[in-house]
Formats: structure tokens, C-alpha cells, sequence
């Protein structure tokens, strides 16, 4: 199956938006304006791409070594090992992540295994109303679930609302091309303008989504920004991939694309480097925000190759 080479931008653009967010002193609308829908990108991107596969012994395998493989050695890695700490990351939710003092972003990783057992076995049902019927019952008992202080097992609360978005991501892929009169500049003018109500839901949310841990908010306004930013940011990507056709900027998108687990996997205390070093030499914000973004993509890019090199499985290349 060819590459699509819009999904790799969507990917590259969703890790910038990832590292953007992550540092601390950027403008504090900008970020509540990328938590509404940065992380929801992801899983509709991989609905993007997603076909029926069978859950057999191939299946859990490969998602095991490209998933939760590097979960548990950076989990580890980033907490440091005990049995005690090991437990709390094979409970797998954010708080627990967060009491092994690891790094909380690893949340993803588990949650997107969980998310593709979910998505796999509603892609065995044939009638697509059907399916899309399945989508909807799972996200609304998914925001209906209540929450607890240690957060559900492996995030299954998170992995409910997450395989949804997967699979609203391959309705779209599916159904999209019978809105052939809708062009992609609209789709993007359409997707951004529904991002804008994010605003509203900054107060139900203690200041910003924060969908690691399911603080959504009101569940209407984060459903509303998160597909919105998702087709906006789609809509940008298809736009980029008839005006880009070659060059260093496709190169580098693609190369991101490609490499956002990577990426993921390192970016955080590269970025507090960079926060140390402006500590000492303070600049403007604005500019402070560019050359911490792509100095830690530029050298999370380099680290992962460097890893990817000797040990493939660290960052789900095996």
C-alpha cells in the first residue's frame, strides 16, 4: 500500500504542536488553543491510514514492539527501576506514570495499543451505520465513566474517547471524497473557526485539555475543537502536498513524520536544556519559543537515528 504523504505531515505537524506545547514559556492561549486538539490529531491520523487486520499472534506481536515495548524501557528508564515503580507503570494511567516519576507522556503509548484492539474489532463489522453507531456508544460511556484518583487501568477511559477519534478518521478517509465541492480551503477555514471555541471551555478544563488524565472539560466544546482542529489541520496537509511536491521542506516534514514517536520519546528534557540556557540569557518569548522548538527537534531527530541505530525496538521500529 502506497504512503500517504499527507498523514506523515499531519504526524510532523502534530510533534511540532507536541514540543511547542511542552515549553513552558510559551504564550498560555497558544497552548490551550493546541491541548484542544493536538493529541486527538494523532489518533485521527492513524484512522487515516487503518484497515481491518486480524488480532492474532502477528498482530498483538507487532503492536507489542512498536508500542508497549518502548513504554515499559522508557517508563524505566525515565523513573528508574524498582518493583514499586514498575507496578505503577504497568497500571499505566497518567497519575500513575506521574507517582513513578516517570514520564507522564508515555500515557500515549499504552493508550494507542488499547485504542487499536478497540478500533480492530469494530472494523470486523460489516455495515458501516453500524460501526459508526459503536463509535458513538463507546465516546459516550467513555465521558460518562467516573473519574478516580488513580485513573483507570492502562487509561481505559482515555483509550475509548481516543479509538473514537481513530475511527471518525477513517470515516473521513472513507466518506470525505462525496464532499468533492468542499475544497480543502474551506475544510481548513471550517476546522480552525471551530478551534476558536476553545476559549469557552478554558474554565471547565482549569485553564487547558488536558486529555492525558481526561480533564476535557465539557465534553460538547472538546469534541467540537478536537475535530475541528483535525480536519483543519488535514485540510493543510492536502493544500501542502499539491504545492510541495519536492525539496527540502517535503523532506522534512516526512523525516518528522516518520519519527514523531522518537521524537515524542526524547523532546522533554531537551527542551528543559533549552529552558535552563534562557534562564541565563533571557530573549523575547516569541523567539525563545522558535529556537527551543527547532533546536529539540533537531536534536531529538539526531538522538532517535543515533537509537534507532543500535536499538530499533526503543523507538518502535522493530
Amino acid at each position: 500500500m502506497e504512503r500517504k504523504k499527507y498523514v506523515d505531515y499531519i504526524k510532523a505537524i502534530g510533534i511540532i504542536l507536541v514540543v511547542v506545547g511542552h515549553v513552558n514559556f510559551a504564550n498560555s492561549l497558544m497552548k490551550a488553543w493546541i491541548y484542544s486538539f493536538h493529541m486527538p490529531l494523532f489518533f485521527f491520523a492513524t484512522g487515516l491510514i487503518i484497515r481491518s487486520e486480524r488480532i492474532d499472534k502477528h498482530y498483538i506481536l507487532k503492536k507489542t514492539k512498536s508500542l508497549l515495548i518502548p513504554y515499559v524501557i522508557w517508563g524505566v528508564l525515565y523513573s528508574g527501576y524498582s518493583l514499586s515503580n514498575l507496578l505503577k507503570i504497568g497500571y499505566g494511567s497518567y497519575y500513575a506514570l506521574s507517582a513513578a516519576d516517570s514520564l507522564t507522556s508515555l500515557w500515549f503509548l499504552n493508550t494507542m495499543f488499547l485504542s487499536l484492539l478497540m478500533v480492530q474489532i469494530i472494523l470486523k463489522i460489516k455495515n458501516d451505520y453500524i460501526k459508526l453507531l459503536f463509535t458513538m456508544i463507546m465516546l459516550f460511556v467513555a465521558l460518562s465513566l467516573k473519574k478516580i484518583e488513580r485513573g483507570y487501568p492502562w487509561c481505559f477511559d482515555i483509550a475509548c474517547i481516543s479509538s473514537s477519534f481513530v475511527l471518525l478518521g477513517y470515516f473521513w478517509e472513507k466518506y470525505h471524497k462525496r464532499f468533492k465541492y468542499v475544497s480543502n480551503y474551506v475544510i481548513v477555514l471550517i476546522g480552525f473557526a471551530l478551534t476558536m471555541i476553545y476559549r469557552s471551555n478554558l474554565q471547565n478544563c482549569n485553564g487547558y485539555v488536558l486529555m492525558a488524565n481526561g480533564r476535557i472539560g465539557d465534553p460538547v466544546l472538546f469534541i467540537g475543537t478536537a475535530l475541528g482542529g483535525c480536519l483543519g489541520v488535514y485540510g493543510v496537509t492536502k493544500i501542502l502536498t499539491n504545492i510541495v511536491q519536492a525539496g527540502k521542506i517535503q523532506k522534512t516534514l516526512i523525516y518528522l513524520g516518520k519519527n514523531t514517536l522518537a521524537i515524542f520519546l526524547i523532546h522533554k528534557p531537551v527542551i528543559e536544556v533549552f529552558e535552563k540556557m534562557f534562564s541565563l540569557y533571557r530573549m523575547h518569548w516569541g523567539i525563545e519559543l522558535v529556537i527551543t522548538t527547532s533546536g529539540t527537534l533537531v536534536v531529538s531527530c539526531v538522538i532517535g537515528r543515533l537509537i534507532a541505530s543500535m536499538t530499533p525496538c526503543l523507538v518502535g521500529k522493530a
